[in-house]
């Protein structure tokens, strides 16, 4: 980089350059300025990369899908021993998410809270997908109380996300009072999570709290789908209730629908014309 009016490049200049990189999308030119940057710092001290120049390139690096590029810039800066700001942590965790490395996600995220910063909460989000797709509900369900802890408020999207880490994770005893604390906290449940708790408390065959938990579904204006039916049926044949669960099976048959091959027509089909005669105050959902 060659001087401008007379004005020799700096920190302030390199770093410009690369923030503008970053917007546009040229992250292979963000790294061709960096390097050069690097080369002048060498002589010219005023040219050393910032906080901010780091940032803008581990943005640009992350933005062009090169993650784990982004990831060395971000390791390289703290080798550097420069502080990074809250859009660093973010473009570090992103990356990490983007390449499977949760474990490193987890420390980077632990890192920007001990400084004081905090994460968009879809990057929350997503973190707590991969634990529900793995079914790490102990990790999901730190995240999720970490969150609240630093201010973040939960939403739908992360509660669907921890409902589902406790399905895979047969946390049965957990899941009503998750329902609970959503419904404390004002988040709508949505038709997935209840048939997630539907599953969970039908695995450890709790038909006691799957049949609340079901008729909660239609308290809440929603409509019971096939899962929610089938495990419904599950919950009962799971705690030894044969009899009843074959009387469910009988009743659903009658009324259109055949439980081991259920279809989503049929279902709606039943449901859609009985809903309206349920009554709201039927059953305690909180």
């Amino acid at each position: 980089m060659t001087s401008v009016y007379g004005i020799p490049p700096n920190t302030f200049t390199f770093s410009a350059l690369i923030s503008a990189c970053s917007s546009s999308g040229e992250w292979e030119e963000a790294l061709r300025i960096f390097a050069e940057m690097k080369v002048a710092a060498r002589t010219t001290p005023k040219c050393r990369p910032n906080a901010v120049t780091y940032s803008a390139l581990i943005t640009a690096c992350e933005r062009g899908g090169h993650c784990e590029q982004a990831l060395e810039m971000y390791y390289e800066m703290l080798q550097e021993n420069v502080v990074p700001d809250q859009g660093t942590f973010t473009a570090a965790v992103s990356s990490c998410l983007s390449t499977d490395k949760w474990r490193e996600a987890e420390k980077i995220l632990d890192d920007m809270h001990k400084r004081g910063y905090t994460a968009p909460s879809a990057l929350y989000g997503d973190l707590l997908v991969k634990y529900s797709q793995s079914g790490e509900w102990q990790q999901a369900l730190d995240l999720f109380l970490t969150v609240q802890m630093v201010g973040v408020s939960v939403d739908i999207q992360m509660c669907r996300s921890l409902m589902e880490s406790l399905e895979k994770g047969g946390r049965a005893d957990m899941a009503p009072d998750l329902l609970k604390a959503m419904r404390d906290g004002k988040i709508e449940v949505d038709l997935d999570t209840y048939n997630s708790a539907l599953k969970t408390l039908a695995s450890a065959g709790l038909f006691s709290c799957a049949l609340a938990v079901f008729e909660c579904i239609s308290v809440d204006g929603l409509e019971p789908d096939v899962d929610s039916v089938s495990a419904l049926v599950s919950a009962y044949a799971n705690g030894g209730e044969l009899e009843i669960a074959q009387k469910f099976k009988e009743d659903y048959k009658s009324k259109g629908i055949d439980i081991d091959n259920p279809t989503k027509e049929d279902v709606d089909a039943v449901f859609l014309t009985s809903s309206s005669s349920r009554s709201s105050n039927r059953t305690d959902c909180s």
